[in-house]
């Protein structure tokens, strides 16, 4: 079957299924939400492997399938505001953006073109070669620090290089460059205070311990000691697992029970729990001794903790995740088919950021004063509300008859802002009292509910809608500068769809409200505190 001959439809189904399950499908969940036969779906697979668009792991017996990370490069050049520079899989130089040659006070036409290792530029010929050849996937800890001097200072520059498909197929690596120096800057101590200081680091060492094949602890250092605030004697028999992450017990166990005479030795990362007893990221060294016989009799044990580096990785992780995200959400909401939900394809773009909500996306009719749910994302929440309000959610219309023309402009001016904002009160207040009092307080105690967010879906001044983000208790609101970034993305796809590119339209059932005359602007705070600071959310 030629890459020619393939139905484009089909392409665009599984490619969009693949898009929205970004950590991959098997061929069977594949099969399943594309209605398609396995063997023809596998033979689809198969070219858009060989074409470069997916990618596959092995997974046990199971192949999982994922939408390659595919680069146009203008756009995400214009994109990002790190340092880039684009390398083809002979790593030669295919573009730079504009922030690289400012970091490297360089000239474009003098880099594009060569071999990174012959560009003339000392920065650039001295990177380690190796670490720049990448495979399809990310890989977690493959950033590393460079020390250069630019401009005549010494800096220390983050390198990230990023696995990519152009789209003629080819396989390429994107470098993320970060001038990190201020972060590796420390003030010079007092002459007295740093001998002080490097007396303390040359007579520190890893932490070492010695245990058997119980687990029990032989011996240990002082440095392990000090580190979990133990006397040696509180440490002497007990068991090493103790000092780990429950969580990583079982896992460690199954690797040291895997070591022998001929594979004695193992490194992996684990968490621990430090004495104020939260997690640590650890990176120990364990080393089976055995005996004549070859039977491992003890452990010996090296380790040191490495949290401020997990962390810095897991940041730096995070950044170009939502980078991606960004990347691929500003191209749905323009490929979208016309028969598509746009406002299914925002909610489930949410929950992609934050997982743990659930989430409801409505149309707004501010000239009737009601909000019409269009999706409600969160399988066992829309159960609940279905449940207690007796109908389908879908369609559900949200009305306030009642509410006061002054409250409801107060709240239609905020949601204008186009901002994330949280709601102060309970389910009651979140829906400006449409729904009865005692059943929200229903709703809330079966679903757990916490924290409530809202933001207006907003483009050109016109309200097209909003989105409705809960939390379950004990959770908190993460990225959200990403999550605004996406919403303002989808405002303006919703614009495109149903307003045109100049906005002449509503969605049937919204209402672009003139604004306020300024007697009536007098009477308002012009930055109130809360999207609902008016309405205090008590029972009727």
């Amino acid at each position: 079957m030629a890459l020619s001959t393939l139905d484009q439809a089909k392409i665009d189904r599984i490619k969009q299924e693949l898009r929205w399950h970004p950590a991959g499908m098997t061929i069977s969940a594949l099969s399943s939400k594309t209605k398609m036969n396995r063997n023809l779906l596998a033979k689809y697979l198969d070219i858009l492997l060989i074409s470069g668009q997916v990618t596959v792991q092995i997974t046990g017996t199971a192949k999982v399938y994922s939408l390659s990370q595919r680069l146009a490069l203008n756009g995400v050049l214009d994109f990002i505001t790190d340092a880039i520079v684009v390398l083809d899989k002979d790593l030669t130089i295919l573009s730079v953006n504009e922030p690289l040659i400012t970091l490297l006070q360089a000239e474009r036409d003098a880099l594009v073109g060569k071999k990174i290792d012959t560009s003339g530029h000392p920065f650039l010929s001295g990177l380690p070669l190796p670490r720049l050849q990448t495979n399809l996937q990310p890989v977690a800890d493959a950033a590393f620090d460079m020390i250069s001097t630019l401009n005549r200072k010494t800096c220390t520059i983050r390198v990230q290089p990023l696995p990519v498909v152009f789209d003629n197929g080819n396989k390429g690596t994107v470098l993320i460059l970060r001038d990190i120096t201020s972060r590796k800057d420390t003030p010079p101590l007092p002459e007295a205070a740093r001998f002080q200081f490097q007396g303390v680091i040359e007579d520190q060492t890893e932490f070492v311990i010695r245990f058997g094949s119980d687990g029990k602890i032989f011996s240990a250092d002082d440095t392990f000691c000090h580190y979990f605030q133990k006397a040696p004697d509180a440490v002497t028999g007990s068991s090493v697992f103790s000092y780990l992450v429950r969580d990583d017990r079982e896992h460690v166990r199954i690797l040291l029970r895997s070591l022998d005479r001929d594979h004695p030795a193992v490194s992996l990362e684990h968490r621990v729990l430090a004495p104020s007893g939260q997690p640590r990221w650890h990176r120990w060294t364990y080393t089976a001794l055995a005996d004549k016989d070859r039977k491992v009799r003890e452990y010996l044990c090296v380790g040191r903790d490495i949290s401020d580096k997990q962390e810095n990785t897991e940041k730096m992780n995070q950044h170009i995740a939502d980078q991606w995200f960004l990347y691929r959400s500003s191209h749905i909401f323009t490929e979208l088919p016309d028969n598509a939900n746009i406002y299914d394809t925002i909610a489930r773009g949410v929950r992609e950021v934050l997982p743990e909500s659930f989430v409801i996306v409505n149309s707004f009719d501010p000239g009737y004063r009601s909000a019409t749910i269009r999706s409600f994302h969160g399988e066992k929440e829309r159960e609940v509300f279905s449940r207690f309000l007796g109908c389908e959610m879908i369609g559900f219309t949200l009305e306030r008859p009642g509410a006061a023309g002054a409250e409801f402009e107060h709240v239609y001016r905020n949601l204008l802002g186009g901002k994330l904002v949280k709601v102060p009160g309970n389910l009651y207040v979140m829906v400006l009292g449409a729904m009865p009092y005692e059943t929200c307080r229903k709703i809330e105690e079966a679903l757990n509910i916490g924290d409530m967010y809202v933001i207006g879906l907003v483009s050109q001044n016109v309200l097209y809608g909003n989105v409705l983000i809960f939390l379950h208790k004990g959770e908190a609101l993460r990225r959200t500068a990403t999550l605004e970034t996406f919403l303002r993305q989808a405002s303006l796809g919703v614009r495109m769809r149903y307003g045109g590119p100049a906005g002449e339209g509503v969605i049937p059932g919204t209402f672009s409200m003139p604004s306020p005359s300024d007697d009536h602007n007098a009477g308002m705070d012009s930055e109130p505190p809360f999207l609902y600071d008016s309405y205090t959310g008590t029972p009727p």
